[in-house]
């Protein structure tokens, strides 16, 4: 199953803006082994929103890696425009756990939380905009040609080396952009919610 993410440097008005009535989260001790570990940060102050599909802004930032062939450009061109209008890229297929497993390759404990959660669906389910930690991003964003390399050999498995090598490239490129003193996120969008129980995520209707 082919599955299309976007990845982009976002701040909290940002944010607010592309998923407004999303609340951010804050961690907490799970319930249950099955339980999340964390907990949504009070409660929507407008109906639950998706905003990506429409820009402020006319302007259009180029994807920070150039697609190389026609599909890639035409992720790049079914790529929502609100996410167009900021630092990004798109790409397919990374395993469902990416984040946590390219996380725990560069910080010995970081806590991962989402950075947006939205409505619940009919599976009870969260869905739920998904967020590199800042200090995995930092630490990506200092990696030298020869480090990324060897990280792609690290985590080469379920996600083809190809895949994995563009993908770790773009997300270096975009940790440079953020201003990580400012908490500037580099966040994550698929069109796909986060289990609450233990089912793993599935596939959105969400588009």
């Amino acid at each position: 199953m082919h599955t299309h993410h976007t990845w982009f440097v976002a701040n909290d008005s940002q944010l607010d803006h592309l998923f407004p009535g999303w609340l951010p989260t804050i961690p907490k001790e799970p319930s249950g082994p099955s339980g999340p570990r964390w907990a949504a940060d009070g409660t929507p102050a407008e109906p639950y929103g998706l905003n990506i599909h429409h820009s402020p802004d006319t302007r259009q930032v180029a994807p920070v890696l150039s697609p190389t062939d026609d599909h890639e450009q035409m992720l790049e061109e079914q790529t929502p425009a609100g996410l167009r209008a900021l630092p990004h890229f798109s790409c397919e297929n990374p395993t469902f756990d990416f984040i946590e497993e390219l996380s725990a390759h560069l910080c010995e404990e970081v806590r991962i939380l989402p950075v947006r959660v939205g409505p619940e669906n009919s599976c009870a389910e969260i869905y739920a905009v998904e967020g590199l930690p800042v200090p995995v991003a930092a630490a990506l964003a200092s990696y030298t040609d020869a480090q990324l390399e060897e990280l792609t050999e690290e985590m080469e498995g379920e996600t083809s080396a190809e895949d994995l090598v563009r993908l770790l490239d773009g997300l270096r490129l975009l940790a440079k952009t953020a201003n990580l003193v400012l908490a500037t996120l580099l966040v994550h969008w698929v069109v796909r919610p986060i289990g609450i129980h233990d089912e793993g995520p599935q596939e959105s209707e969400w588009r």
